[in-house]
């Protein structure tokens, strides 16, 4: 009789897809990652990979190569120079993980979207090639692009990208009308305009983001800080998660591979602490 096969912890599979998508990045030495040695075509392969995963797995996979590498994709993300770099194409496909979001609030990350918009300002599609390609990337480079400007609003912006920017986003919006492309250079043209019906709709996700940022990060508690009367209890290393309790934070933590799984970003903890992150791009 053959013998059963051991099922596959989905921690520790977890964990192998973020080591396998850290290493097609070049993010795993200790030196800065060579863009050279990156294929966008491994990297789309991995992300539809995931993508197509249960909602479930997804976050499980994403969580465990965020947990430990999303401070050094933000920086090789920071010193390459390419706005639809596999850097970018990462980031934005993890831009919605709370992980991601948690991030854009600590100080290493707070020009972002100020860095983001100086790119897509200076950013020309090319006159030649798949107009398909190209339609997606003005897509994709916009998608990101409004993405981090409702976590981090247009503030830091420098008024000249800005002013740089608009005229593009108004042909992009007008050439691709009716398709994604139109859809997300509407978004960033009536964020950087101050259009007042965006802004209120931004309003609106920032708060239910916040209500996720603020919930209890073990899985199926309802508890939040607003629940709580004050705020939750923050992870001390990571000052990421938080917790409802000392109790449910312990629990948790046995519960969940630390290596796969576990909230704590040490990563983060090591860059919001330490001197790793420029704050601008080598080219600023």
């Amino acid at each position: 009789m053959a013998s059963m096969q051991k099922p596959v912890d989905p921690n520790e599979k977890s964990k192998l897809y973020g080591e396998r998508l850290a290493n097609v990045l070049d993010l795993t030495g200790d030196a800065a990652p060579d863009p050279s040695k990156i294929y966008k075509l491994h990297i789309n392969i991995l992300l539809d990979t995931l993508h197509r995963q249960a909602d479930s797995e997804q976050l499980r996979s994403l969580g465990a190569f965020l947990s430990v590498y999303l401070p050094k994709l933000y920086q090789a993300w920071l010193d390459c120079d390419e706005l639809r770099s596999a850097f970018a194409e990462v980031l934005n496909f993890a831009s919605d993980s709370l992980y991601f979001i948690r991030f854009t609030k600590l100080s290493p990350a707070e020009t972002f979207a100020r860095t983001q918009i100086k790119r897509l300002a200076n950013w020309n599609p090319p006159t030649t090639g798949d107009p398909e390609q190209i339609e997606d990337d003005v897509g994709g480079a916009c998608q990101f692009t409004s993405t981090l400007l409702v976590y981090q609003g247009t503030s830091r912006l420098d008024p000249a990208d800005v002013a740089l920017a608009l005229p593009k986003l108004q042909r992009w919006r007008l050439k691709y009308r009716g398709r994604f492309a139109a859809e997300t250079s509407d978004r960033v043209y009536l964020a950087l305009k101050g259009d007042p019906i965006h802004e209120a709709m931004t309003r609106m996700m920032k708060q239910k983001l916040g209500e996720s940022l603020y919930a209890c990060g073990k899985q199926g508690c309802t508890k939040s800080a607003k629940d709580n009367g004050d705020d939750l209890k923050q992870c001390g290393r990571c000052k990421s998660v938080r917790y409802c309790s000392e109790a449910t934070r312990r629990k948790h933590g046995k519960r969940i591979s630390q290596s796969a799984l576990h909230a704590c970003i040490k990563g983060l903890s090591l860059g919001a602490a330490g001197n790793s992150f420029k704050t601008e791009p080598n080219s600023a």
